[in-house]
């Protein structure tokens, strides 16, 4: 039986949470095929679903931990990610199952020890922990106290790391000797090292680094229909720092004015320049990976009929940089009270206000 220590659940959602689990243990098959989906679950899912696959990978006996332990830290984790439109809990949720998904079914299983198993599906939950939804750029342009505390370097991915050890710390996950690994795996997830991870990728040299960049923009290579909602996320969210910079007097991002912005243009260009020549590079360590890159090819197809479908009002040819990524998450209410140490950074809510009287709906093609 599920027991918590730090956090309350309704008995029934504890029922509902535990049956997941014990049907992953008790299964010899796994649950996890490219189609999975993680937004067609409850949040009480993603919690039955972490559990089985964490469980399954062997991470609760190397941690030496239990069910119920990693539980409480998991409720505790989501309850310090914002609800933003992309960097939810729901995302690191799925960045988890992209992992899984490598490690099971693309034999990438022997090249990690259980230890690094471990802590690579730790960092992976908890690496967008505390994103206001506001990217690093924004961050550092108006100089946030979340800027000037991480001096304009990786200043989300350090938030992350931060808020991340003192939540593992506070539920005993892992010890000390482990934390250099886990810092360096969520630092691998700013897109500023994306190239040096590519060049890494081309050598064969730190996997977990490189496997859990993949996961982070694996968007585009995931069948159709998960892929569009995911990129339907993303670029709301990018529309919503557009106006907030603009508001603000700033430059518009590229990709993220609403009015301009061609959500085909920008995923086709981040999947011909940027995750192309990453998973080709995987495809070399893991032939099995030739999935995604069949998805992509597949995906850049619908987004040239959406492209000739796009507005004349917005350039078919207008220089990008960021992933796109209008649907929104399943209504969802909080199972746990928000967790006071985690000292959460979110937009002034003058900010918030002035975006809400000012939202208009976004251009989409």
């Amino acid at each position: 039986m599920l027991l918590l220590k730090h956090n309350n659940l309704d008995f029934n959602d504890l029922i509902i949470i535990e049956r997941q689990y014990l049907r992953w243990l008790r299964s010899n098959r796994s649950f996890v095929t490219s189609e999975f989906n993680v937004l067609d679950c409850s949040r009480i899912d993603l919690y039955g679903h972490l559990l089985g696959m964490f469980a399954k990978l062997d991470i609760l006996t190397t941690l030496n931990i239990t069910p119920s332990q990693l539980l409480d830290f998991l409720i505790d984790l989501d309850c310090a990610y914002h609800s933003t439109p992309y960097h939810s809990f729901y995302h690191a949720v799925d960045i988890v199952t992209v992992l899984y998904f490598t490690i099971t079914e693309l034999d990438a299983r022997a090249c990690f020890t259980n230890k690094e198993i471990a802590i690579l599906f730790i960092a992976a939950v908890c690496h967008d922990v505390g994103h206001p939804g506001f990217n690093n750029d924004f961050q550092i342009r108006t100089q946030s106290e979340l800027a000037q505390r991480y001096q304009n370097i990786s200043v989300l991915e350090s938030y992350s790391i931060d808020l991340s050890l003192d939540l593992i710390q506070r539920h005993n996950l892992f010890q000390t000797d482990c934390h250099d690994m886990f810092r360096r795996l969520i630092l691998s997830t700013d897109m500023a090292y994306h190239f040096e991870l590519l060049e890494k990728a081309y050598k064969g040299k730190d996997l977990a680094e490189i496997l859990l960049h993949a996961a982070d923009i694996s968007n585009t290579v995931r069948v159709w229909p998960i892929s569009k909602q995911w990129s339907d996320l993303i670029v709301q969210e990018f529309f919503e720092q557009g106006d907030a910079e603009r508001l603000l007097s700033l430059p518009v991002s590229p990709g993220m004015d609403r009015h301009l912005a061609s959500q085909a243009n920008i995923s086709l260009r981040f999947g011909d320049f940027i995750v192309r020549p990453y998973f080709e590079a995987i495809q070399k360590l893991l032939p099995k990976a030739s999935v995604w890159i069949q998805a992509l090819e597949e995906n850049r197809i619908e987004w040239e009929k959406k492209r000739e479908q796009t507005p004349k009002s917005i350039s078919r040819h207008q220089s990008v940089s960021v992933p796109a990524g209008t649907v929104l998450l399943p209504s969802l209410r909080r199972v746990s009270r928000a967790s006071s140490h985690s000292n959460i950074f979110v937009p002034p809510s003058s900010l918030s206000s002035e975006l809400r009287r000012n939202s208009v709906q976004p251009i989409i093609s």
